[in-house]
């Protein structure tokens, strides 16, 4: 019994397990393969396809949360241009939007959502740039 008291103060100690930052939310594999951002009670995960803005939402403990009587945008940074989109709840846990055209690599975007008792909650992504080739 000392030793599991000992244990768990000690997880509280360093407070590693309940570290919930950016660069960790970085280190994860994500459910669908994009960038994952903590932003107030929920982690965003941003994927882009193309033009296709897609923002999965999901609570501290990685559980999907129902979207409806959500909204949303994205103000996306490309090229030298600002584009607002406007998401939408899509399927399940899902906000989504089209943008004019696709983002360019490095493009920036602050995604900003609004839940259904009216929280706002916003996080701020860079898009990758392509690897240089070797």
């Amino acid at each position: 019994m000392r030793l599991i008291a000992a244990v768990i103060s000690a997880v509280f100690a360093t407070g590693q397990v309940w570290a919930h930052s950016d660069e960790f939310l970085a280190t994860k594999v994500t459910p669908h393969g994009g960038q994952q951002k903590m932003s107030g009670a929920y982690h965003l995960e941003l994927v882009v396809n193309e033009s296709q803005i897609t923002v999965y939402i999901t609570d501290h403990g990685d559980v999907a949360q129902p979207t409806r009587g959500w909204s949303g945008s994205a103000t996306l940074l490309s090229a030298g241009r600002k584009h607002k989109v406007a998401l939408k709840p899509g399927a399940h846990n899902m906000l989504e939007g089209k943008a004019p055209s696709p983002p360019a690599p490095g493009a920036k975007l602050v995604i900003s959502v609004t839940d259904a008792q009216k929280q706002r909650e916003q996080a701020r992504f860079e898009l990758p740039s392509p690897k240089p080739a070797n």
